[in-house]
């Protein structure tokens, strides 16, 4: 974890938008976070997709200040990118959406909406 926190100033400083990873076995997605802070015009949303999802609700991995959704069932991460915009939809084993994510840019680069 440490080891990734090294990472969070390189991509910040290259305008990094989404991470995607897996190490636990919940869905967990953060509020845009930059320099340690939840910042929606420059943060970074960082997300793990565990997909096995067997983990106990009391477990989850929850901080008041830094997830925004936090779900311990099976699941599977629907993305959808076009040229301005990205879309992730986390759905579980049954078909059920359990979290939906949008991010827009305009043509410039700049980030118009989450």
């Amino acid at each position: 974890m440490e080891d990734l926190r090294e990472l969070c100033p390189l991509m910040e400083q290259y305008g990094v938008d989404l991470v995607i990873n897996s190490h636990t076995i919940v869905y967990e997605r953060s509020h845009p976070i930059h320099n340690g802070k939840v910042d929606f015009e420059n943060g970074i949303v960082y997300i793990v997709a565990g997909g096995a999802g067997a983990m106990p609700d009391w477990f989850l991995p929850k901080r008041d200040w830094h997830t925004a959704q936090s779900i311990a069932v099976p699941h599977f991460l629907h993305v959808v990118t076009t040229t301005n915009s990205i879309e992730l939809q986390a759905i579980d084993e049954q078909g059920r959406l359990c979290d939906n994510f949008r991010l827009y840019k305009d043509s410039s680069g700049k980030r118009i909406q989450f």
